[in-house]
Order: C-alpha cells, then structure tokens, then sequence
C-alpha cells in the first residue's frame, strides 16, 4: 500500500492550491463517512463552482431528454474515465 501512498502524494505534490482545497474536503468527507458521520459539509459543497457547474450540466442535460439509468451512467462514466485516461 506504500506505493499508492506515495502516487497520491506525487499528485497532490503538483496541484493548484485552489484544487487542493477541494481534495481536502474531500478526504474529510471520507473519513467523516468511514466514522459513521452523516454530516455533508452543505457550505462547502455551495461554495464549490466545478460542483455547481457539473449540477447545472446536469440539470441541463435532462431537460434536453438526456438523461441515464443506474447502470447506464456507471457504463458511461468509466467510458469518460477510460477516455481521459488515454
């Protein structure tokens, strides 16, 4: 497990400050969730504008009738994953 500690410390090493920020949030959510805590941090998630992009995207996306089951949108995310990381 050494070796993925140190990936992710490689790539939190050349990250913006700004992105640094969310990938704290993040992690304490992570870890709030693994310790049983149900609290989302509301006020951070507001003040998070690649989130409120992606949900206004998305709000978009499904009034324009493009809209996917479970299954299908985890088929097209690890498409998108596959995609970017090619």
């Amino acid at each position: 497990m050494g070796s993925l500690r140190e990936k992710i410390k490689s790539e939190v090493d050349h990250l913006p400050e700004k992105k640094l920020e969310r990938v704290l949030g993040y992690l304490q959510a992570i870890k709030h969730n693994d310790e049983g805590t149900e609290e989302i941090d509301v006020e951070a998630l507001a003040q998070d504008g690649d989130l409120i992009r992606q949900v206004e995207e998305s709000r978009k996306q499904k009034a324009e009738g493009f809209g996917l089951s479970g299954q299908e949108g985890l088929t097209f995310l690890r498409q998108r994953i596959k995609e970017y990381e090619q």
